[in-house]
């Protein structure tokens, strides 16, 4: 027994030793196990019987996934519909696969209709709803249909990834023409900006939703010779800020992900020469280029209630790039 500062008795907490040898105390590990597992569950995961047979208190990855279970299954994901614009290729390709893979259905746009089918099919084999809707993001008639479509599925749209854009032919800035500058400002900018126009509408009569736009490190930083695409990124990172405030007390979230030199075919079409390649690998801290599949599971954290305090930022999955 020991006493406190003023003669109070202190009671010790019993050891672990002690707990094991009182009559019906389980020990710590199980009564953990316990106090996670659903009450009235009939059978039990293999994870969990091997818990109990290790007789010792769970590691936190062991923890998470009693309590979260498998990442495919996630009800943040499970059963919600995500509409994707520039959902053909690259990252808002994987980004459809990902999310599908997490039981999200999926409406995807794009002006390729071969590969906007593939895509459709190969997030249908997924075990998931998945449709292609082929339109151009400059224009409000194709986009409402896109909006329409998703309803059709669900009657809400949970999750919109706004990732159509194109590129610019590098080039000093006294040369680039007004036709390149229109071109690049209305599918980078105006394409964002008439996508979040209508899916925040419906968000609004819904209750809620998240949305992610794609920008780049080009949302932050300058680089000779894309200096009307840089613009264009800059833009795109201030209407999601803007808009993320704007709606904040609505429940919708609306963030930003920048990613940097990602193996994607509008990488193909910038850099062609091996030279050039291989200086943009150099130029990422980490030694390489990036994946569209790293990124779409970037996106799929914003999206996703795990990212609910998340709010008008700008994730650089860049590899270190923005850092250094």
């Amino acid at each position: 027994m020991l006493r406190g500062r003023v003669g109070t008795p202190v009671r010790q907490s019993p050891t672990s030793a002690e707990n094991a040898t009182k009559p019906g105390k389980r020990p710590t590990s199980a009564r953990l196990h316990e106090s996670l597992t659903p009450q009235g569950r009939n059978h039990d995961r293999p994870e969990d019987i091997e818990l109990r047979k290790r007789d010792r208190f769970p590691t936190r990855t062991e923890i998470l996934f009693m309590v979260s279970g498998p990442a495919s299954h996630h009800p943040s994901f499970k059963g919600k519909v995500a509409l994707i614009t520039g959902g053909t290729s690259g990252i808002g390709e994987a980004t459809a696969l990902e999310l599908a893979s997490r039981g999200t259905h999926i409406v995807l746009t794009g002006r390729r209709d071969a590969e906007g089918q593939a895509v459709a099919s190969a997030v249908k084999a997924r075990g998931v709803q998945g449709l292609f809707v082929k339109g151009d993001v400059t224009r409000e008639a194709d986009l409402q249909r896109a909006i329409d479509a998703t309803l059709k599925l669900t009657g809400r749209i949970d999750f919109a990834f706004n990732n159509a854009g194109i590129e610019e032919p590098m080039g000093p800035l006294h040369e680039k023409s007004v036709d390149t500058y229109r071109q690049v400002f209305d599918i980078n900018v105006m394409g964002v900006f008439l996508s979040m126009k209508l899916e925040i509408a419906q968000m609004l009569r819904q209750g809620g939703g998240s949305i992610v736009n794609t920008g780049s490190i080009a949302s932050s930083v300058g680089m000779p010779g894309a200096t009307i695409y840089v613009a264009s990124k800059h833009a795109v990172a201030g209407l999601t800020r803007s808009a993320a405030l704007e709606y904040a007390k609505q429940n919708i979230r609306i963030n930003l992900i920048s990613p940097a030199a990602i193996q994607t075919p509008m990488m193909d079409r910038f850099a062609t020469d091996p030279g050039v390649r291989e200086f943009l690998k150099n130029l990422h801290p980490i030694g390489r280029v990036g994946t569209p599949e790293e990124i779409a599971r970037a996106v799929a954290w914003l999206l996703g209630d795990e990212s609910s305090f998340v709010l008008g930022a700008d994730l650089r999955a860049d590899g270190g790039f923005t850092a250094a």
